[in-house]
């Protein structure tokens, strides 16, 4: 049987391609704004397992042809080391960046950086096994 990419990674690289189809392009503009995608995800530490995978299912993703190549992302990997102080600092260097979409996980990481990221007013994706939160 082939190895398949969970659904759960196959549904945020999706919801991050559409929100980037969303992105605003200047008048007279010829080449599309890049969109940047801040990414605060465990890549170390006792939750590093999500992370990782979160980074690798986009990265594949984002590998593949583009087709028309107008649609051009960026993405910041940031590893929070399973860390929700770790996770606060690395927001607030990446929000001066003026990123286009926050993605964060997971649960303990986001929890301390979810309202700072709704009071800016970026989409926020977040890579939670939680069905309590908003």
């Amino acid at each position: 049987m082939k190895n398949r990419l969970p659904i759960a990674i196959v549904v945020v690289i999706a919801a991050l391609l559409a929100a980037g189809l969303w992105v605003w392009n200047p008048p007279g503009s010829t080449k599309p704004a890049a969109i940047k995608v801040a990414a605060n995800i465990p890549l170390s530490g006792p939750l590093a397992t999500y992370g990782v995978a979160v980074r690798e299912g986009a990265s594949m993703a984002l590998a593949e042809p583009a087709g028309t190549g107008i649609l051009q992302i960026v993405v910041d990997w940031q590893d929070n080391a399973s860390d929700p102080k770790s996770a606060v600092s690395i927001f607030q260097k990446q929000a001066l960046d003026k990123p286009t979409i926050y993605v964060s996980g997971v649960k303990p990481q986001t929890m301390a950086i979810k309202d700072e990221v709704s009071k800016i007013g970026l989409p926020h994706f977040v890579w939670i096994f939680d069905a309590q939160i908003n």
